[in-house]
C-alpha cells in the first residue's frame, strides 16, 4: 500500500491520507501551495534546530468550505469518500497512525474497532445545521447516532480559576 494516496473526483482534490508506515528523510509536503490547507511531514534528526518563527498575516487567505484533518490515534475506522454529486469514490480503512486531510466532497466513518480521533477543522463552529449537509447514499445505509461529544469551547477558565475548578466542556454535534 502507498504511504501517500490522492483521492480525486472529476479532477478535484478530495483528500490525502497518509499512512503511518510513511518513512522517508527531510521535509516533505502533499499539499500543493495552491490548496487552502497545507499539510506536510517533516523527519528530523536529533540535534536539528527549527528556528523560533511566527506565521505573518496573510489576507490571500480565503477558507471558503470547512477542511478537516482526522487522525487516528488508536483503533480502527473504515473511511468512505464521496464526490461533491454525492457518488462514491473510495472507501479504505484507516489505523493508528494513519491521517487524511479532506478537502471536499463527503466523507463517512464506520468505526471498526474502539477508536480515539483528533479532529482539526478550522472555527468558529457554528453549529450542525450550518455546517453540514447529510445524505444518505443507496449504497450506504444510515447509521445510527453517534455518542454525545464534547467540545472544548469559550468557556475557558483563567489560569486561576483552572486551579480551583475542572475545565468546563459543551457539547457538539457531529
Amino acid at each position: 500500500m502507498n504511504p501517500i494516496e490522492q483521492i480525486y473526483a472529476d479532477d478535484k482534490l478530495l483528500a490525502i491520507i497518509i499512512r503511518s508506515s510513511l518513512s522517508s528523510q527531510g521535509y516533505h509536503f502533499f499539499s500543493n501551495p495552491t490548496d487552502q490547507l497545507q499539510c506536510g511531514i517533516n523527519f528530523y534528526k536529533a540535534g536539528y534546530r527549527v528556528e523560533p518563527h511566527f506565521h505573518n498575516l496573510n489576507s490571500s487567505l480565503a477558507t471558503t468550505r470547512t477542511l478537516e484533518i482526522i487522525h487516528i490515534e488508536e483503533g480502527k475506522t473504515k473511511l468512505s469518500i464521496f464526490s461533491e454529486s454525492k457518488t462514491l469514490v473510495e472507501i479504505t480503512e484507516l489505523s493508528m497512525g494513519d491521517t487524511v486531510i479532506l478537502f471536499q466532497g463527503g466523507h463517512s466513518l464506520e468505526i471498526l474497532q474502539p477508536t480515539k480521533i483528533l479532529e482539526i477543522k478550522p472555527g468558529p463552529y457554528l453549529g450542525k445545521e450550518k455546517e453540514k449537509t447529510f445524505f444518505s447514499p443507496e449504497i450506504f445505509p444510515l447509521m445510527p447516532e453517534p455518542p454525545e461529544t464534547l467540545h472544548q469551547g469559550s468557556n475557558l477558565k483563567t489560569k486561576e480559576d483552572k486551579a480551583h475548578s475542572p475545565t468546563t466542556f459543551h457539547s457538539q454535534d457531529n
